[in-house]
Order: structure tokens, then C-alpha cells, then sequence
């Protein structure tokens, strides 16, 4: 009886084939970064889908989204181990819905130019729902994978990183019908398949090299800024600490001091996300000191702190001039849920219960720093903020020539979670042609440029990027005041794959007629 049903199930061989995609996917992701597998990485998990039907897709989704999910984001579990493991179960029902979407697809039309579009636009309006639904994770794309790869990367400008994902799938199912029977039995599908990919590499490789060679995404502003980034590498557990307070304050200065040196022409000094020690309402001395230390330097600082407004806090970042006086402030609009606040707490206010915790209130107004003359406009985004699209788009929108990213990922200690939040950076630099500064608690801090590369990273003595303090100096260039039709117009591109569906759905009605 036992050999009968290993037997019938091929020694789980479709499960091991969905396994097998999820891990490749895993490895294409940071931090091994074999951003190739990514191009193939999805045949395997095609193969088990042959054949199925729609609760044997599901199944095979959803064991291919918990391996995927799990493998990416079980740093997680350092915040919060019931939170990790629902979380990524949550996150596995995504690829689940395009097993059984794509099994639909195949069962509608014939293997060809259609099928293929159909299941690229499915992969892709699961990652945007993914991104936008209960507040948003996008995190980990299929597209997300090409971050390393300048001449694929350089489309997201235009489509974001959802044209990347599209194209990616596309190239994965020509691939999946070259290995396959029916490759041969439909050779004019196969080979008009092999035609559509092969013209999407060569437009999107073309508009890549054609973007980085012309530098067309900085052409109009040949202006840069001098930064120091300090990256001073406090631990979570000592951070609200009051006795260590004098120490972290210490160490920010110290940094800063050794950044600018004697040099006068540093534009401005970067504190990572609630740098500051302590309440600046209870101990207000370090607010002072940092003001003092931008008198003393001649040099301006932006920095994250705690604020308030009455009973309202926020999660801000605190920019005081050259003469040591607070000139403005941005409040981070985009709160993380449970981790900054409770969301529907009339609910789930039993939650903190086990997370004890006050909620922040969001900030209203996208500000805008002003730096130098002639002026230069900054905005910042703070923790998570720079991997949420609408908000980095907000910004370049409200006039923010370059961006800075505040953040503290010292919460998943020394995993991959600083370095996937590094490549999201990276595809909001490209999206909105804008450099992106990164002040980093523990790291990673660095230079992203408009073109996707990252220029600079403050490294320790044996090359490691996080939990090592230290300091950077760079230039970063000015971006004009165009931008991009991703600036202007977001996600259009995953609209469209909404319509690629819906006119799916007509042509199969028609069909039936």
C-alpha cells in the first residue's frame, strides 16, 4: 500500500520541483545575490503545475510561497517568533493564487504569446496586491532580484520593479516550453514565444545601456553635495538605555567631528533614524549638544528623533542649520503595523498585551529641506519608508532632489534583512532618478546613485557592512527637477497587467460564444 502511493506520487516529484524554484529564488536574492537564477528559476515550479488541477495548484503554491517567504524572511523571528511564522504563512497565499491563476490560463488557451502574457500578468498583480494590501510589504519580488544588474535595472524608471518581475516570467515560461513535449508539438507557439521574449531582452537591455551610457537620468543638474554619513552602531538592547546615553552621544559626535575634519565645504552631516539618545522633551541636553556640535562644525545635521505635539509622537527627523538652530522637521507618515502602532486597536487592542507599546501618529507633510545656495532640496524617509513607492514618489514629487534614508534595522541583528532593505533603496533611487543617502544604526550605510549602483558603504576592517561604526564621506550628485514617468505616474504598469487580465477573461467569454 505504502509503495502504491509513492508510486502515484512519483516520490513527491511535483513538490520537490516547487521546492526546488522557491530555493533557487531564495539564492537569486540577497545576500548570495545570484541574481541569474531568477531568469530560470520558475520552470521547475511550471513543470509540477502541468497537469494540475485548480486545488493541486493551490497546494503546490502554496508550498512553493511557505519555502520561498520562510527562506527570505525568517529574521523575522528576532522581533517576534508568532508574528515570523504568520506572517510568511500569510505571504505564501500570494504565490498560491498565481499557481491556480496560471492553471487556469493553461486550461483557456493554448500554449503561445497569450498564455504567456496572462501568467506574467498574474505573477504581477499578485506582487502589487502583495505590496499594497493591509499597509504593504513588496519586499522580495521576483524583479527585485536584478538589483545588481545595471542594464535590466535601469527600466524600472519607467515600469518599476513590476516591469522587471513581467519580463522575468516571460523569460521563465519561454524557457518552460523550450524543455517541454508540447514545445515540440506547438512549434509555432514555441518559437513565436521564444520571439516575444527575445524582443522584450533586447528593448529592455537597449533602453539599459542606452540610459547608462547617456546618463540619461542626470542631465540636466551637474551639481553635487558633500555628505557625512555616520553610522554609529548601537545595539538594540543598549539604545534605551539611559546610562548609556552619554556614550551613544559621544560616539555621534566623535564620528562626525572625524567626517568633516578641517574640511568647510561638507554640506551636511546624516544621523541614522532615532540617533538621538533619550525623549528630547525629557532630556533635552542631547538636542542640545547636537545643536552645539553644528555651530562648532559650520556644518548642518540631520537627524532622527523622537518628537511631539502635545499626546501626539512621532518617529521624525530633525534638521538644525549651520548656526545650531532647528530649521524644520519631517514626521514619517508610513507607520509600521505593530511596530510602531496597533492598527484597529479597538480590536486588537489585547496585542499589547504581549507587544506593550504606545502608538506613534503619523506625520502630514512631505518636507523638504533646504541645503546650500544655490538651493538644493532634500527629503527624507525614514525606517522602512524608502521600499514604500508612493511615498518616495511623493517626495521627488514635492521637490526633493535627493533622498536620504534614516533607518535601524539593528532589530534582525546580523541577517539578511540590512541588505534586502539595501536593494529596495536601490530600485527607489532608479524608479525616481534620484541618489539615495543611507544612514544606517548598524548599517548598511552608503551611496546609492540615480543609476542604481551603489557608490559608497561604510565598511569595517575586514569588509564586513554591518554592526561596525564609522563614518563616510562622499559627493552626491543633484538630480534636476524632471522626473520620470514612474515619478509621475507609479504603478501604471501593474494597472495595465490588471487589464491584460480582464481582456484575458473577455477572450475566453467570446470564445465560448
Amino acid at each position: 500500500m505504502v509503495l502504491d502511493f509513492l508510486k502515484k506520487r512519483a516520490f513527491f516529484r511535483d513538490e520537490l520541483l516547487a521546492v526546488g524554484s522557491a530555493v533557487l529564488l531564495v539564492f537569486s536574492q540577497p545576500r548570495h545575490d545570484l541574481g541569474f537564477l531568477a531568469w530560470f528559476a520558475l520552470v521547475p515550479f511550471f513543470i509540477a503545475l502541468q497537469q494540475k488541477t485548480s486545488g493541486q495548484s493551490l497546494r503546490l503554491g502554496y508550498l512553493f510561497g511557505v519555502f520561498y517567504f520562510f527562506g527570505m524572511f525568517w529574521w523575522l523571528i528576532h522581533v517576534t517568533l508568532p508574528g515570523m511564522v504568520l506572517f510568511n504563512l500569510y505571504l505564501a497565499l500570494y504565490p498560491a493564487g498565481f499557481a491556480v491563476l496560471y492553471v487556469f490560463w493553461r486550461r483557456k488557451f493554448k500554449p503561445g504569446v497569450l498564455q504567456i502574457i496572462l501568467a506574467a500578468a498574474s505573477w504581477t498583480v499578485l506582487e502589487f496586491l502583495r505590496a499594497e494590501l493591509f499597509s504593504g510589504f513588496g519586499w522580495a519580488s521576483l524583479g527585485h532580484s536584478q538589483y545588481r544588474f545595471l542594464p535590466v535595472l535601469q527600466i524600472a524608471d519607467v515600469t518599476g520593479v513590476f516591469g522587471i518581475s513581467f519580463f522575468l516570467v516571460v523569460v521563465n515560461m519561454a524557457l518552460f516550453y523550450g524543455s517541454q513535449r508540447e514545445g515540440a508539438e506547438h512549434p509555432q507557439a514555441l518559437w513565436s514565444s521564444f520571439g516575444f521574449s527575445a524582443a522584450l531582452l533586447i528593448g529592455v537591455l537597449a533602453y539599459g545601456f542606452f540610459s547608462l551610457s547617456n546618463n540619461a537620468f542626470l542631465p540636466d543638474d551637474p551639481r553635487s553635495l558633500k555628505v557625512t554619513v555616520v553610522q554609529p552602531n548601537v545595539l538594540q538592547s543598549e539604545k534605551w538605555a539611559p546610562s548609556n546615553w552619554d556614550e551613544i552621544m559621544g560616539k555621534l559626535e566623535r564620528l562626525s567631528r572625524q567626517g568633516v575634519g578641517r574640511s568647510t565645504d561638507v554640506d551636511l552631516i546624516v544621523w541614522p533614524e532615532t540617533a538621538l539618545p533619550g525623549y528630547r522633551w525629557e532630556s533635552p541636553r542631547y538636542f542640545e549638544r547636537a545643536k552645539a556640535l553644528a555651530k562648532d562644525l559650520k556644518t548642518p545635521i540631520l537627524l532622527g528623533a523622537e518628537s511631539h505635539i502635545g499626546k501626539r509622537y512621532f518617529n521624525s527627523a530633525v534638521f538644525v542649520s549651520a548656526q545650531g538652530e532647528e530649521v524644520a522637521r519631517y514626521d514619517k507618515i508610513h507607520l509600521v503595523p505593530f511596530g510602531e502602532f496597533i492598527p484597529l486597536r479597538p480590536w486588537l487592542n489585547f496585542i499589547g498585551n504581549f507587544v506593550p507599546m504606545e502608538d506613534l501618529s503619523p506625520g502630514a507633510d512631505k518636507t523638504v529641506f533646504i541645503l546650500g545656495n544655490p538651493k538644493v532640496g532634500v527629503s527624507a524617509l525614514i525606517c522602512f519608508e524608502d521600499t514604500v513607492r508612493d511615498v518616495s514618489r511623493g517626495m521627488v514629487q514635492s521637490g526633493g532632489q535627493v533622498l536620504i534614508n534614516l533607518t535601524n534595522d539593528a532589530w534582525f541583528l546580523k541577517t539578511k534583512a540590512p541588505f534586502l532593505h539595501l536593494q529596495m533603496s536601490v530600485f527607489e533611487a532608479v524608479g525616481n532618478r534620484r541618489a539615495m543617502i543611507r544612514a544606517a544604526n548598524t548599517g548598511v550605510s552608503g551611496i546609492i546613485h540615480p543609476s542604481g549602483r551603489v557608490v559608497g558603504v561604510i565598511k569595517g576592517s575586514s569588509g564586513e557592512e554591518t554592526f561596525i561604526a564609522g563614518h563616510l564621506n562622499a559627493r552626491v550628485p543633484v538630480a534636476g527637477n524632471r522626473q520620470t514617468v514612474f515619478t509621475r505616474y507609479g504603478d501604471f504598469f501593474a494597472y495595465f497587467c490588471f487589464v491584460c487580465l480582464g481582456f484575458g477573461v473577455i477572450i475566453d467569454i467570446n470564445t465560448k460564444k
